[in-house]
């Protein structure tokens, strides 16, 4: 699950994005090079949205799904299902509140939007890392009252009806700690910028439509500016996280059983992307058409 925005934090929270595309397309077969009998494994690029739209992929994904012996998600969502131990875990460090890092003005932006638009009284979130509730104001900007979960949280409970094996490809921690690399003032800018910003949030819809129809091209376009949100961005969210994931996965298919890998649809492409790093790896690494 990524909460995974870039020029708002809130985009790069949904779906991060980096690298040059030579391809497109969210499904991808994963196959060992030469080696005819080895399983098959997929990689599946998600978003995290309930919006009914990201649901409408054809039969190759679910296929797909049905195939492998094991799902990977990026963390087991079953590790959400504690919230209070969840918000433990998000709450910025030195007792530093959204107060300390908005003016008066910008403060009562943000309260009134999260009164309105999300029924939540701010004074109940103060002290979560703005980043995380940037997420929250995503969710609801593309919510369509579907009823559904998540997209990446829906194909989670799919794995476990048809009894697979779930193996996370990260810790809960590990996430966590890569969204604390971004210091709490350009979370709280981000945040603010989402609430206030039409043309902000006019951006997230656009991504929404990029996803929707596989269009990577134009993901990385909506994604330009994402250096910009720290120093070390680049570094920490997407190279050395897909590094980790793309090492765990290997582990798992040299034990001789298939993924399906389902993770941000950001760590797919670019140089350092799961595509390019699986094929380093020395595997057959072929786009499936999915929409």
């Amino acid at each position: 699950m990524t909460f995974l925005r870039l020029k708002n934090i809130s985009i790069a929270f949904t779906l991060l994005l980096t690298g040059t595309l030579s391809a497109q397309g969210l499904l991808w077969k994963i196959e060992p090079h030469g080696e005819t009998d080895a399983p098959i494994s997929y990689l599946f690029g998600t978003i995290h949205t309930s919006n009914s739209t990201v649901f409408k992929f054809k039969q190759d994904v679910l296929s797909a799904l049905e195939e492998t012996d094991v799902f990977s998600p990026e963390i087991n969502p079953d590790s959400l299902k504690n919230p209070m131990l969840l918000m433990s875990k998000l709450i910025m460090e030195d007792g530093t509140t959204l107060k300390d890092l908005l003016n008066e003005d910008e403060y009562n932006t943000v309260k009134t939007f999260f009164k309105d638009s999300l029924n939540l009284p701010l004074v109940m979130v103060k002290k979560i890392q703005p980043a995380f509730l940037a997420a929250m104001v995503t969710e609801r900007i593309l919510n369509d009252n579907s009823g559904m979960p998540a997209l990446d949280f829906w194909l989670h409970e799919q794995a476990k009806e048809q009894n697979k094996e779930v193996i996370a490809l990260e810790t809960l921690n590990e996430q966590i700690e890569a969204f604390s690399s971004i210091d709490y003032q350009s979370q709280a800018d981000m945040l603010l910028e989402e609430v206030s910003n039409s043309d902000s949030r006019n951006k997230t819809k656009a991504l929404l439509d990029a996803y929707i129809n596989g269009d990577l091209e134009e993901l990385k376009n909506l994604s330009e500016e994402q250096s910009e949100v720290s120093e070390n961005f680049e570094e920490v969210f997407i190279v050395k996280r897909n590094q980790n994931m793309a090492q765990r996965a290997q582990e798992i298919i040299k034990s001789g059983k298939s993924l399906f890998i389902a993770v941000g649809a950001a760590h797919l492409p670019g140089e350092n992307g799961l595509i390019e790093l699986f094929k380093g790896m020395g595997y057959t690494v072929e786009a499936v058409e999915n929409r």
